[in-house]
């Protein structure tokens, strides 16, 4: 993709206004999609509750209070009709997230966008195939790295973040390394120079998410974590904060 001419003064105020405007969309879409999906965090946690308690109460012994037992049962209804509603808020969210935002249009319109406002050269993107371009051009994958580029994006903000798409033979499952592999898409996303290692991360941020201390850097990850995990792919971290650098590796299933 080449840079266009620069634009200046009242034409590039509008080009910048739009391009924010439609970042508003995205934000508000990846606020509502990461709502939905603590909706259903939660109902799933006060699931395991409910059965916890049906459980303890088959053990109660006949000569036990039938009232304590009623309160028991009683106590796990109540709870069931509260995981029957958050499951619907949670997939009222997410629907109404993936429809109020034309999430196609505004990816087919980003390359345009850069160009007009003398911006593409931000972006480093090396594809070596037409399957991979395919891939990294699917809505959904593209928000997906939207959101981990911002993420990344206080503690690297001197490096312009680099693309890297290809198809490679990898496991079906990340958990039997030495079994059937298949082709798949994957995608890496740079800022600086990240050190070799995985970092934990990903596993601090899940096991602290329903904290007091979470904060909007740790929603867009989830969020974005959460976009890879749908579509059946891996994601891995190398870096992060206090490092010199950052990379997300995302493989992602080829359609069938």
């Amino acid at each position: 993709m080449g840079v266009g001419p620069l634009v200046t003064g009242p034409e590039r105020s509008k080009l910048v206004s739009g391009v924010n405007h439609r970042n508003e969309d995205l934000r508000r879409l990846e606020e509502t999609s990461a709502l939905g999906y603590l909706y259903n965090s939660v109902a799933h946690e006060l699931n395991n509750h409910i059965t916890n308690l049906l459980l303890a109460a088959d053990q109660f012994s006949a000569a036990q209070s039938d009232r304590t037992l009623d309160l028991m049962v009683g106590q796990a209804q109540k709870m069931g009709e509260v995981v029957r509603r958050l499951q619907e808020l949670g997939g009222s969210n997410m629907d109404r997230g993936t429809d109020r935002v034309a999430l196609g249009e505004l990816c087919e319109q980003l390359g345009s966008w850069l160009e007009e406002l003398g911006m593409a050269d931000q972006v480093r993107m090396e594809v070596s195939s037409p399957d991979a371009q395919l891939i990294l051009n699917r809505s959904n994958v593209v928000r997906a790295l939207c959101l981990l580029a911002r993420w990344g994006e206080e503690t690297h903000s001197g490096h312009p973040p680099e693309i890297k798409a290809s198809l490679e033979e990898l496991p079906r499952s990340a958990w039997a390394p030495a079994g059937e592999t298949v082709t798949m898409a994957v995608i890496r996303l740079r800022r600086g120079d990240p050190p070799p290692e995985q970092n934990a991360l990903l596993k601090a941020v899940v096991d602290d998410f329903f904290g007091t201390q979470r904060s909007k850097e740790d929603v867009e990850l989830m969020a974005g974590w959460e976009i890879v995990r749908k579509l059946r792919g891996r994601l891995e971290l190398c870096g992060g904060a206090g490092h010199g650098g950052v990379e997300w590796s995302i493989a992602l299933p080829l359609p069938e």
